[in-house]
């Protein structure tokens, strides 16, 4: 074999394999640019707890660092109140939750949420998200929940990310 045969299948080879590399690399960051986390913060004003069973509850995003939380509702499902250790006195609520954001496509995400109403943790949350429609699709969040004045005021403070 000559010496321009061989050299050309080397080159060949070097060519493949720097396209294998390139699309590696390509395919590799996507997911991760799109997974990167923003944080925000927001406000959020409660109805405080309705008298539906089961029990639900109703809030606006009246305040927040980022459009696409601004003006959206938070409704919570079915809140299930518990003690954290059995025989104890209830002290927190946990319930689904369905964030429906204001833009024309009717965009929803959902998740759960945890509040302290007493104990050593009161007035202090945490709510998830992990998954959305629309616009709001692969939509993920995590947040700590704190309680402001006037009543039924909480502030969200997190990141959300998509991917």
């Amino acid at each position: 074999m000559s010496i321009q045969v061989r050299s050309l299948r080397s080159l060949r080879h070097i060519v493949a394999l720097g396209a294998v590399v390139a699309l590696l690399t390509v395919l590799g960051s996507s997911p991760a640019l799109g997974a990167e986390a923003k944080p925000f913060t927001a406000v959020k004003l409660c109805s405080g707890l309705l008298g539906t069973v089961p029990q639900t509850q109703t809030c606006l995003i009246t305040e927040s660092s980022t459009d696409l939380l601004l003006g959206g509702t938070v409704h919570y499902q079915d809140i299930v109140f518990s003690a954290t250790a059995p025989g104890t006195t209830i002290d927190h609520l946990t319930s689904p939750v369905l964030f429906t954001a204001v833009d024309a496509a009717g965009s929803t995400a959902t998740g759960q949420c945890t509040f302290f109403i007493a104990g050593i943790n009161k007035g202090t949350g945490h709510c998830e998200y992990w998954t959305g429609t629309r616009r709001l699709r692969e939509f993920h969040a995590a947040m700590a929940v704190g309680t402001l004045p006037p009543a039924h005021t909480f502030s969200l403070t997190g990141s959300y990310w998509f991917g």
